[in-house]
């Protein structure tokens, strides 16, 4: 095997042997750089001159790799630490840092690598939805701005479950799109009526998503209005973010997460 794309998200493992098909992998322990080539050898076959494109890694080496907004999005390269002992045939995707507000991009940054290097005169915004949602104004195949927020984080710890659309949906993000300062109580009402019985588990994650979804649209506000907006991720992933776009006018583009970041890791593969 000449090359390998590999891109780490929390602990799901993506491999593209050859930039072929994606093979995924769930991993309870997560992935770090010590582990990286172990796990790629129980899932393939690579020889000592396979090239291997990883994105999602360098957590581990922020202080020395990182780039600072406005930029392209960095290619992987080779980088020699002296704290961490790194396979020579691994090549990594920098992460990319902003001060105001402090943020940091470690797996989106090879997925922004992708649309650009899919639609090179996209102008607008990227919402890449996963473990946390990024927005990151894009232009002149640039990387101008970003904003975090931890949306899917907050609702995994308030019910232990993902983002949904469903019955009562649009009535809770049409409150914090009007209210979002009323996030909390709101929360604790729901909690109040499940607990008396009045509200099922399903109504309650539906209703819960759009409040949570509300509330960051209505803080990220700048960032899709009158833009062009790129949503990527998984598809049941991006539906709430979709939806509550849509109801607000947004012109919404879905996208594939992870077509995106393999087409991204590629363009670093004549270059390494």
């Amino acid at each position: 095997m000449k090359w390998i794309a590999v891109e780490v998200e929390g602990n799901i493992l993506r491999l593209w042997p050859e930039g072929g098909d994606e093979i995924r992998r769930t991993l309870e322990a997560g992935v770090t750089l010590a582990s990286l080539i172990p796990e790629i050898e129980h899932t393939v076959s690579i020889t000592a001159d396979t090239q291997i494109l990883a994105s999602g890694m360098c957590h581990e080496l922020c202080s020395g790799a990182v780039k600072s907004v406005p930029c392209r999005p960095p290619k992987a390269r080779h980088l020699t630490p002296k704290t961490i002992q790194i396979d020579p045939r691994v090549a990594l995707v920098p992460p990319v840092m902003q001060d105001q507000p402090t943020g940091v991009m470690h797996h989106e940054v090879s997925r922004i690598a992708g649309l650009i290097a899919c639609e090179p005169s996209f102008d607008g915004v990227a919402c890449l939805v996963g473990s946390n949602t990024v927005w990151a104004h894009i232009s002149a195949e640039e990387i101008v701005s970003f904003q975090s927020a931890s949306t899917g984080q907050m609702m995994r710890a308030l019910c232990g479950g993902r983002l949904r659309v469903g019955d009562g949906f649009d009535d809770a993000l049409s409150a914090m799109m009007s209210r979002p300062q009323a996030l909390s109580s709101r929360l604790a009402s729901l909690q109040a009526a499940l607990d008396l019985g009045r509200l099922g588990e399903g109504d309650l994650m539906a209703q819960m998503s759009g409040l949570l979804v509300g509330a960051e649209l209505a803080s990220m506000r700048p960032y899709w209005l009158g833009q062009r907006v790129a949503v990527i991720g998984e598809a049941d992933a991006t539906e709430p973010y979709q939806h509550g776009l849509s109801a607000q006018g947004v012109m919404v583009e879905p996208m594939s997460g992870a077509a995106l970041a393999l087409a991204g890791l590629a363009t670093s593969q004549a270059s390494v």
